[in-house]
């Protein structure tokens, strides 16, 4: 029996509370670089929300063998590649700009996804990755004539851009294996997946003398990664992709940089701009047009041979 589907309400509901969540890691992530190194941060991250799935998904994991390739991929672009090019980049960047360029993937899914899954790129589909980036570019123009990124993280900023290439090929990826194997335990492969692949790199940084630091704020912001920024939130998103195409999907990571600015501004106490207030009302615009270009049933790509 084939496992239910969300309704498109419900799914898109699902995908914004995801982004959210998501979009919020970036300056929580940049804090818990002070204690722990990246590769083991990222280690951390999926080791505990693999125990999570096993805990909370017993019975529920069998996949037939010949899926052992898709899960591959899933923990290599959802784990290794994402999660680790991130905590190297925001290293050496802000938090906002981690924040903004996470307003990246949308545009690589849509292309992506109308050139493998062949998603059709509607008029709405269009307009709203328009407006999505129009906001984004307003976001990103305030920080950088306010001086906040300067041109020393550059290199970070790449590396971060690097991840949400990687994360644009994940959201195709996950696309398919949620339409074989079904969105949450996709996702809880994908998750188990790149804890393995993590756990190499994440030994040889402990070999090298990389220590981490004990205390309430690594234990917690660890905690807050695995848990709803891993374990809950690539639930959520896959079990949205049962329903909805890849690219209507990745229209929803617009919100990501809304949500990391907001937690930006709670953390470091920066204030709202204008230009921050018209790229959000761009992103939310950009949103619900991407949502209305989703409300047709998905095209399925056929499984591969």
């Amino acid at each position: 029996m084939s496992p239910m589907k969300p309704r498109p309400a419900a799914a898109h509901l699902m995908l914004a509370a995801a982004v959210a969540v998501w979009g919020t890691s970036y300056p929580v992530t940049r804090y818990a670089l002070r204690f722990v190194p990246p590769y083991t941060l990222a280690f951390l991250r999926y080791a505990l929300a693999a125990l999570f799935f096993a805990v909370f998904m017993r019975g529920r994991l069998r996949i037939p063998a010949r899926e052992a390739g898709t899960v591959f991929l899933l923990g290599l672009t959802g784990g290794l590649g994402f999660a680790a090019l991130m905590n190297l980049g925001m290293g050496r960047t802000t938090g906002v700009s981690g924040s903004l360029l996470s307003g990246a993937p949308p545009l690589i899914t849509a292309l992506l996804a109308a050139a493998i899954l062949k998603e059709p790129l509607r008029a709405w589909k269009l307009a709203g990755l328009s407006a999505g980036i129009a906001g984004i570019i307003c976001i990103t123009a305030s920080s950088f004539f306010a001086g906040g990124d300067g041109t020393g993280a550059f290199k970070g900023d790449l590396l971060v851009f690097a991840s949400q290439v990687c994360w644009a090929v994940y959201t195709v990826a996950g696309k398919r294996a949620a339409g074989r194997m079904g969105g949450a335990v996709a996702g809880a492969w994908g998750v188990i997946a790149a804890a393995g692949l993590l756990f190499p790199p994440a030994l040889a940084e402990a070999a090298l003398g990389r220590p981490c630091a004990a205390g309430a704020g690594a234990a917690g912001s660890l905690l807050y990664l695995s848990i709803f920024n891993t374990a809950l939130a690539y639930i959520l998103w896959n079990k949205a992709l049962d329903t909805v195409d890849a690219s209507t999907a990745a229209g929803f990571q617009f919100i990501q940089p809304l949500s990391g600015a907001i937690a930006s501004m709670a953390m470091l106490g920066e204030g709202l701009t204008p230009a921050i207030a018209a790229g959000a009302a761009l992103v939310i615009a950009g949103v619900s047009m991407m949502a209305r270009a989703g409300g047709r049933p998905p095209i399925n790509a056929p499984p591969p041979a």
